[in-house]
């Protein structure tokens, strides 16, 4: 084994960077009814392996109610052995001697005289035992959803670390807790991109993550549409110059011609599905806007480039109002635009006065059909938001929920963030830790919608279940000890190998650390994360040498539990994949044929066992290098 550069000297805490600003709003009162430890009826859910109880959902429950009852079905036998029945609500009534488990709104609910709570938002949930009985009750079905694994948490113990990891208690017996518990999650709808993810509906539920389970259907347009999806260049810019830039690549904002053709482009877009809500005004992804002498005078009186944006968008929405009402009535349409690049800025003014921003053109309002989706990629996620060194993006979300408190708007900011490197999946984002503090000041900042966005089109190796699993968690909890996840994680998702991944996780953190203060490494995360100065051989080295003591860990598994062996020995070899991309890559010539050919092996194995396709964002090279590397292999054996 090469001997390490990089001592771990660092405790975990001072890893966790520091410096908060003093204004930042305070945490609001707690979510939850109660702190206080909660005390069983006396009764039993289960009791001696037998169960008199029944899961009740409505007779119309969608798919993700009944996804929310097998859940409840699937984790108490799991625990108990005893499967309970799952009922439709037009066969049963309630009574003070029923017992059920009501989840959603169901006749039993209506009976019960309980009712969803509107300041718990669309996630939140109320859990209530009445009499004998348990209702479930949310204004959503995600919210009942996450009531229910809440549920399973305090009556079994039940801890999900990824789709296919969990713990729980194991008996007879399952009491019935007095449940009285009003919950609003930190951040009400959570979404995040990671691909294995989004391809895998079961895993995106038990994390506790919105998106109704089949897409990001209340999205009826998303991300960069005003040219790529609207008006295409190739289709109009020959007939109609005027509408575009000088590159064709972003509309004119001030042309009115452009509202009336963005309006035509989207007015059909409810017609998709019937929950869908947000329609997406977004400019592309580039920094080309029109600077037509129009364009250029509107942005002066509204103050910047996100005042012309909302200005438009508001036409577009004005101009809808009336067909949306009449073709779709009842449907809560949103026109968003992006708060993005170059329109990060919010067009507002600090007003000594209010101690508050207002609009520098104080006619400009955000329409109520109208919202910003705010993208603060300027961040430095290696450090805290709280950070002095983050203050811009501080002023900019207080700027964008004053506008929203002056246009008398709901405070619920949406907000798109990062936790990815686009240019190399295979370095992992020195985040650790400090998304908790993200999420939590977001939180402060009135932010209700939050998508975080992460490498999307392939898997990665360098932890994603483990950041999957922490980063739900911190969205959702108000108070998560991230080193205690963190480390509960590990021992549970990497069983006996835990002592090298734990060794493996301090050297990564340490060693990114390292890259940070020397290289300002990750500061900003379009930058190039690979070179031979960042990765030394000697440290690719170290880190896999690291990870095969995990694997040898391991080994006394292979006899006694072979089916749990193979799980943890691919969890292990997945992070492997991590050093020997990079090794492969950089030093491949250095190498001998021998390392090659295993180096090659696991990787060829794993990458494909975990869908990792790319190594730089959307081009799906990871294949075709492997392939290289297989043929100079044999052409040097």
């Amino acid at each position: 084994m090469k001997q390490k550069h990089f001592v771990l000297a660092l405790g975990l805490a001072s890893l966790l960077v520091s410096g908060c600003s003093s204004d930042i709003p305070s945490e609001s009162e707690s979510s939850s009814s109660s702190k206080d430890p909660i005390l069983e009826t006396g009764y039993r859910i289960i009791q001696n392996g037998k169960s008199d109880y029944s899961i009740v959902i409505p007779s119309t429950a969608d798919q993700t109610l009944q996804f929310a009852a097998s859940e409840m079905q699937y984790f108490l036998s799991l625990s108990t052995g005893v499967s309970l029945p799952i009922l439709k609500d037009d066969v049963v009534s309630y009574d003070a001697t029923s017992t059920y488990i009501s989840l959603g709104n169901t006749t039993l609910l209506a009976d019960s005289g309980l009712s969803s709570r509107d300041d718990l938002g669309k996630t939140g949930y109320t859990l209530k035992t009445l009499s004998k009985s348990v209702f479930v009750i949310s204004l959503t079905e995600d919210g009942v959803l996450s009531g229910v694994y809440d549920m399973l948490k305090e009556s079994i113990g039940l801890e999900i670390y990824s789709y296919d990891e969990f713990d729980y208690r194991t008996g007879t017996d399952v009491p019935l807790y007095d449940f009285d518990i009003s919950y609003k999650p930190l951040i009400d709808v959570r979404r995040m991109s990671y691909y294995n993810l989004q391809n895998n509906s079961t895993y995106n539920s038990r994390m506790k993550l919105f998106n109704k389970r089949h897409g990001y259907s209340e999205w009826l347009s998303w991300a960069h549409t005003v040219v790529t999806q609207y008006l295409p260049y190739s289709k109009y810019g020959k007939e109609h110059p005027d509408w575009y830039g000088a590159s064709g690549t972003q509309i004119c904002y001030s042309n009115p011609e452009v509202v009336d053709a963005i309006a035509n482009a989207v007015k059909d877009l409810p017609s998709a599905n019937d929950v869908g809500r947000y329609i997406m005004i977004g400019h592309e992804d580039n920094k080309n806007m029109c600077q037509c002498e129009n364009c250029v005078n509107e942005r002066k009186k509204f103050g910047n480039y996100a005042g012309q944006e909302l200005n438009f968008t508001n036409k577009v929405a004005e101009k809808l109002e009336s067909y949306m009402q009449e073709n779709y009535p009842g449907r809560d349409i949103t026109f968003v635009f992006f708060a993005y690049q170059t329109s990060a800025e919010p067009p507002v003014e600090y007003d000594t006065t209010l101690g508050k921003y207002v609009p520098i053109d104080r006619t400009l309002k955000m329409r109520k059909d109208v919202t910003a989706l705010y993208c603060p990629i300027e961040m430095n996620f290696t450090e805290k938001l709280s950070s002095d060194l983050n203050a811009g993006i501080l002023k900019q979300m207080q700027g964008w929920s004053d506008l929203l408190d002056y246009s008398d708007h709901e405070r619920n900011l949406s907000v798109w963030t990062y936790s990815l490197y686009p240019f190399n999946s295979f370095i992992p984002q020195n985040n650790f830790g400090a998304f908790v503090d993200e999420y939590q000041v977001m939180s402060r900042y009135g932010v209700g919608d939050l998508y975080d966005q992460n490498h999307s089109t392939t898997g990665i190796a360098p932890f994603e279940a483990f950041k999957i699993y922490l980063q739900s968690k911190a969205m959702y909890v108000h108070d998560m000890d991230y080193n205690a996840a963190a480390d509960d994680f590990m021992r549970h998702y990497y069983g006996d190998a835990y002592p090298a991944i734990n060794e493996y996780y301090n050297y990564i953190r340490t060693y990114l650390d390292y890259l940070y203060n020397t290289y300002g490494f990750g500061k900003d995360i379009m930058s190039n994360v690979v070179s031979t100065d960042y990765w030394p051989e000697e440290v690719l080295f170290d880190i896999y040498d690291i990870l095969e003591k995990g694997v040898a860990f391991l080994e006394p598994l292979a006899a006694k539990d072979p089916e749990r062996y193979d799980t943890l020995l691919s969890r292990v070899r997945r992070e492997e994949c991590f050093p020997l991309y990079i090794l492969m890559d950089l030093y491949f010539s250095d190498l001998d044929l021998s390392k090659k050919r295993e180096f090659y092996d696991i990787l060829v194995t794993y990458t494909k066992k975990f869908n990792i396709v790319c190594a730089r964002e959307n081009t799906h090279e990871v294949a075709s290098t492997l392939e290289g590397w297989r043929q100079s292999i044999e052409e040097e054996n």
